[in-house]
């Protein structure tokens, strides 16, 4: 059975971003959570790691499958623990001009969220 689900996105007030929300159906209820974040400007970026199929580049991608921006695996190592799995990883994204770095655990399609670096780009 193909699971229903859909995204939303609601632009920002200042015209520089967007909040998505995603929604799947599930037994013919609704449930709904945040998606991707796109304000590079104010800080904001999170989404969902995918590695491209036919280039093997890593993208950030929306709910939706909308690619945001190129990624770049800086590191992988064992957690001692976590309920998500063992495995976490380091990312980092230049935007703009700007370096934005963020871990996360759980792998590929697992919610990412990327803060700016302080580090020059």
């Amino acid at each position: 059975m193909a699971l229903e689900s859909r995204a939303e996105r609601i632009p920002l007030a200042d015209g520089a971003g967007f909040v998505e929300v995603g929604t799947i159906v599930h037994e013919g209820r609704e449930y709904a959570a945040g998606g991707a974040q796109w304000a590079p400007k104010a800080g904001v970026v999170s989404g969902y790691p995918h590695r491209d199929p036919t280039t093997g580049r890593w993208v950030l991608r929306s709910w939706a499958g909308e690619t945001l921006c190129d990624l770049l695996q800086t590191g992988h190592w064992l957690a001692a623990w976590s309920p998500f799995g063992r495995d976490r990883y380091a990312w980092r994204a230049t935007i703009d001009g700007q370096r934005f770095c963020g871990t996360h655990g759980g792998g590929e399609g697992c919610f990412l969220r990327l803060r700016p670096s302080r580090a020059a780009s």
